[in-house]
C-alpha cells in the first residue's frame, strides 16, 4: 500500500469514528436504508433479478424521488456549495454510491450528482473501479439500450456513462 493510498484509509477510519457529529449523517442513513428496502417488513436483503440472459444483484428497491435526490444533494453538499468530501467518504463507505448507481434502473435523477462526485475525487473514482461499479454502469447502458424498439436511455445521459 503506497502512502497516499495508507493516508487515505486512516482519513476513512478518521470520519468513520465520527460519523455521529457528520450533519446530515442520519438522513443519508434513513434514506439508504429506505432504498435498499431494509424499511420494508418483507425485505431480507439484496436479490438477484435476471434482466435478459443477465442476473444482477438489486441494491436499490425503491426509485429515488426529486426530492429525496434534492435533500441528498443539499446533504453532501458544504456551505460553500461544493460536495463536501467527508460527506461524500461517509456516503461512499456506507454503499451510498453503489445504491444511487443501482437507482439507475428505476429513473436517471442520480447521474449528473454520480458523475459530479466522481469528477471531484480522484479517491472516490478508485473506490468505485475497485467496487466494479463502472462494470456496473456499462451493464446498465447495455440494458437500457438493449431493445430498440423499447425505451431507450436519453443521449445526454449515454455520454456522462460513457
Amino acid at each position: 500500500m503506497n502512502k497516499g493510498d495508507q493516508e487515505h484509509e486512516e482519513k476513512l477510519k478518521k470520519i468513520m469514528s465520527n460519523a455521529d457529529s457528520l450533519k446530515g449523517k442520519e438522513y443519508l442513513d434513513y434514506l439508504l436504508a429506505f432504498l435498499k428496502g431494509k424499511k420494508d417488513a418483507e425485505s431480507d436483503g439484496p436479490e438477484k433479478v435476471e434482466k435478459g440472459k443477465v442476473k444482477r444483484k438489486v441494491l436499490c428497491k425503491h426509485e429515488l424521488t426529486a426530492d429525496e435526490f434534492k435533500k441528498l444533494e443539499e446533504t453532501l453538499k458544504s456551505k460553500s456549495g461544493k460536495l463536501d468530501e467527508d460527506m461524500m467518504f461517509y456516503f461512499n463507505v456506507s454503499g451510498g454510491i453503489a445504491v444511487l448507481v443501482d437507482s439507475l434502473y428505476h429513473s436517471q435523477i442520480a447521474l449528473p450528482l454520480i458523475q459530479q462526485m466522481l469528477e471531484s475525487n480522484k479517491k472516490l473514482q478508485d473506490d468505485f473501479q475497485r467496487e466494479h461499479l463502472y462494470d456496473a454502469l456499462i451493464d446498465f447502458l447495455a440494458h437500457s439500450n438493449r431493445n430498440s424498439e423499447q425505451k431507450t436511455l436519453a443521449y445526454q445521459n449515454m455520454l456522462i456513462i460513457l
